[in-house]
């Protein structure tokens, strides 16, 4: 499982759709950290998922919303 210090960017978009940016944003650590922050919070509080240990990114759905954090 990812930790806080191994995120590069999230993503917050609407579930269902693709994340290529067109239904929610990308944001990476350089950008805003506080962002990332949050949305990684939100990730862990509403039950992280990772399709396997070598993924890089761990993800959970909140409501309409969908969350993805990705380390590099």
């Amino acid at each position: 499982m990812l930790t806080l210090n191994q995120v590069t960017k999230v993503y917050s978009g609407i579930n269902g759709r693709c994340c290529c940016g067109c239904a929610g944003k990308h944001t990476t650590r350089e950008e805003s950290p506080r962002s990332v922050k949050l949305i990684f919070n939100k990730i862990l509080k509403a039950g992280a998922q990772q399709d396997s240990p070598s993924d890089n990114h761990i993800y959970a759905v909140a409501g309409k919303r969908l969350y993805v954090a990705y380390s590099d």
